[in-house]
C-alpha cells in the first residue's frame, strides 16, 4: 500500500515545536500574522497567546515607528470592534482609550457633558460609563457600567495612556475656567487631579497637547514663534524644557506649529497648524540644532484632522 505524500506532509507539519512556529510567526507583520489564525487550532493558540504577544511586542519594540492615523480601527488588520450603544440620551461625549498593564485589559471611558444655553451657568461631567474589552469570557457579560467620579470638570483634550493611567486636559467647569489635568487609573477605575504650575492654561483641543516625553506625561501648547516650552512631569513634579528651532519659519514658511514629543533617538517632531500640514513634518535635533523638512510620500486623502502618533510599534492584539 502506497504511502499518501498528502497526509505524509500535514502530519509533519503537527511535528514542528511550538516555540519554532513562534519564532517564525514573530517574524511576519502583524498583518499577516493575524490572518494565519486560520491555519489550525494551534496557530490560533499560539497566535493569541499572552506569551506570543509579550514577544511580539518585546521585538517591535526596538523598531519603533510614526503612526499618522485616518481611521477607526485596526488599520493593521482591517479590523473594527463595534461597541454596545451608550447609556445615555445626551450628545456630548467624550471617549478614551486605555491599557491595564497589571490586568491585561483595554478599557474605554466616556463621560458626557450636559448641553445647556451659554446663559445658563458653568456644568461638568456626568454619567462616567466604563466599557472593559477582553476575550470571550468578557464579551459574554460586556456592557457599558456606571462609574463614580468625584472630580468635577469637564474633558478639553485627547487623551494618552501612559503605565496604565489615561492623562487628559480639562477645566474645572464649562466655562473653561480652572485649567487642570485629570489622571485616570485604568485598573482601579478612580480619578485623581494632577496640578498645573501657576499660570499655565489648558487650551481647548490640539492647542494644548498631552504627549509622552520619555515614558513621562507632558504638556506642550501651540506655539507662535520659533521658541516651545515642554513641561514634563517626573514623579509629581513639574519641570520646563525649552526648545528652540532656529530659522523654522524659513525652512517651513510658516510659524504656527504642534510640538508633538520626541521620539526615541530624542529627536522632537513638529506639525505645521495649517490645513496643508500633513505633507510633511518637522524633526528636529537639539543636541545638533539641526531641523529638518520631512517629506511624506504615498499618502491618499490626506486630510487636516489627520493625527499623529510616536514611538508606534506593531503587535497584534485581539480583543
Amino acid at each position: 500500500m502506497e504511502n499518501n505524500p498528502k497526509i505524509r506532509e500535514n502530519d509533519s507539519s503537527d511535528y514542528l515545536p511550538e516555540e519554532l512556529i513562534a519564532q517564525i510567526l514573530v517574524n511576519l507583520p502583524s498583518k499577516s500574522v493575524v490572518k494565519l489564525i486560520v491555519v489550525s487550532k494551534l496557530w490560533s493558540s499560539i497566535i493569541c497567546s499572552k506569551s506570543f504577544i509579550d514577544l511580539y511586542l518585546e521585538r517591535s519594540l526596538n523598531r519603533p515607528c510614526i503612526l499618522f492615523s485616518f481611521l477607526r480601527g485596526n488599520i493593521r488588520t482591517g479590523q473594527f470592534l463595534v461597541l454596545p450603544k451608550l447609556n445615555t440620551k445626551r450628545r456630548r461625549i467624550s471617549r478614551f482609550f486605555g491599557y491595564d498593564p497589571i490586568e491585561d485589559e483595554y478599557k474605554v471611558l466616556c463621560m458626557t457633558v450636559l448641553q445647556v444655553p451659554s446663559n445658563s451657568g458653568p456644568v461638568v461631567s456626568e454619567e462616567h460609563q466604563v466599557f472593559t474589552l477582553g476575550g470571550a469570557e468578557k464579551k459574554k457579560e460586556a456592557a457599558w457600567r456606571m462609574i463614580t467620579c468625584k472630580v468635577p470638570h469637564c474633558p478639553a483634550t485627547q487623551g494618552i495612556c501612559i503605565d496604565g493611567v489615561v492623562y487628559y486636559g480639562a477645566w474645572s467647569n464649562s466655562k473653561r475656567k480652572g485649567s487642570l489635568i485629570v489622571a485616570f487609573d485604568v485598573r482601579s477605575e478612580e480619578f485623581t487631579l494632577v496640578k498645573l504650575p501657576d499660570g499655565v492654561e489648558i487650551y481647548y483641543d490640539r492647542d494644548s497637547e498631552l504627549v509622552n516625553y520619555q515614558r513621562k506625561l507632558a504638556l506642550a501648547n501651540l506655539s507662535y514663534k520659533e521658541k516651545f516650552e515642554l513641561l514634563v512631569l517626573d514623579k509629581q513634579e513639574w519641570s520646563n524644557i525649552s526648545v528652540m528651532v532656529p530659522s523654522l519659519k524659513d525652512l517651513v514658511g510658516q510659524d504656527l506649529f504642534y510640538l508633538r514629543g520626541a521620539i526615541s533617538s530624542g529627536e522632537f517632531i513638529f506639525t505645521p497648524m495649517h490645513s496643508d500640514w500633513s505633507s510633511f513634518i518637522i524633526s528636529y535635533d537639539r543636541k545638533e540644532e539641526i531641523a529638518r523638512r520631512v517629506e511624506l510620500k504615498g499618502i491618499k486623502d490626506r486630510s487636516p484632522y489627520m493625527r499623529v502618533f510616536l514611538n508606534h510599534v506593531e503587535c497584534p492584539i485581539f480583543l
